[in-house]
């Protein structure tokens, strides 16, 4: 059976064995004891912070496995209560707002949508009070994924900021974005009429307003993030095949589905593959991630990727839906898991008479 490397607290930084801190997705560190303490008792799972204290044996490590770990798993348990308590609120609240400033349909459509939140805090809730040993195994995961996917989130925001910087020149020589677009993106007419078939590996690397290049932006280094330390350099490789099919997949499905434009652009339908990847390792290797992590990856990808692009835009739907599909089969046909993810196999010793 094979490990993954952060399940093994040795893989974590070492620290000079004082009151430390450690950011590791910004590369440094800072010094004090009040500072040390005022984390542990501010702890968050997700927050990329790992600590030192004299009793942490010379390692940075996240603030529940430092100390009194009781107290600090009892805080992010009642930080979890908290959420699911606004999230409740939340949904209440908008719920009954937008039926009275618009429409039932647009009031469903919004409790629906928060209602596959809820259910998601609320079981994730369960699973990290129903152990401490849950709660230390996702820290382990989050700390082990700041320090060794941060190059994965840079290599992602320099992605996006070359792509924009070249639509950003297009624009200017072309006189508008709009031209822009006509020249290189994905147009049914011009794939049709004209034999463009090009216009498909163009097309991801286009975006449509900077709303739109934004919300990639900050979708895809999360992503990035998680898919890089699993994957490796080959997420780049999963990331483009899965737009490129993306954009196949909806103009393939015009002839059974009325399209709401008569194009597309834009990387969401290579993060959707990138997700769905991720996630069918996790079902083959469920012995790599923590309890239950694969639930929680496929409640992400029903609130971030489906629900939402279904509400919006049929188009954004058929193109998430046709990535995460590609995606999951790369993920079950193919051992993608990158070496650096797992702990190295040594061969047995070999002893000499």
């Amino acid at each position: 059976m094979r490990k993954a490397r952060w399940r093994d607290i040795s893989e974590l930084p070492d620290s000079h064995g004082g009151w430390e801190a450690y950011y590791p997705l910004l590369g440094f560190g800072l010094d004090g004891k009040k500072r040390i303490e005022k984390h542990i008792r501010t702890t968050n799972i997700l927050a990329p912070i790992l600590i030192s204290t004299p009793d942490s044996q010379m390692k940075f490590l996240p603030p529940v496995l430092v100390g009194d770990g009781e107290k600090c798993a009892k805080k992010i348990r009642l930080d979890k209560k908290r959420v699911v308590y606004v999230v409740l609120a939340y949904l209440f609240l908008m719920t009954v707002g937008l039926f009275a400033v618009a429409n039932l349909q647009t009031a469903s459509i919004w409790f629906a949508l928060n209602i596959v939140l809820l259910a998601y805090t609320k079981y994730d809730l369960t699973v990290l009070s129903s152990s401490i040993d849950n709660i230390r195994a996702r820290a382990k995961f989050y700390a082990w994924m700041y320090c060794y996917g941060a190059k994965y989130i840079y290599v992602a925001i320099i992605f996006m900021l070359a792509i924009g910087a070249l639509q950003l020149i297009g624009i200017e020589l072309l006189g508008s974005n709009e031209r822009y677009l006509e020249q290189y993106a994905l147009s049914y007419d011009a794939v049709e009429n004209d034999g463009e078939w090009w216009r498909m590996l163009t097309g991801p690397f286009l975006h449509t307003r900077l709303a739109h290049w934004m919300g990639n932006l900050f979708m895809g280094t999360a992503i990035f993030l998680l898919a890089g330390i699993l994957l490796g350099y080959r997420s780049i490789f999963v990331f483009y095949s899965s737009a490129v099919f993306s954009f196949f997949a909806i103009y393939l499905s015009r002839a059974f589905l009325e399209l709401d434009h008569d194009g597309i652009v834009g990387v969401s339908g290579g993060m959707a593959g990138l997700i769905g990847c991720v996630l069918a390792i996790n079902i083959k290797n469920r012995e790599l991630f923590p309890l239950q992590f694969y639930i929680s990856t496929m409640f992400f990808i029903a609130i971030t990727l489906l629900l939402v692009a279904f509400i919006t835009s049929i188009t954004s739907f058929v193109c998430h839906l046709s990535g995460l599909l590609f995606g999951l089969g790369l993920g079950f046909s193919f051992d993608l898991v990158d070496q650096s993810f797992l702990v190295e196999d040594k061969p047995p010793t070999q002893v000499t008479p």
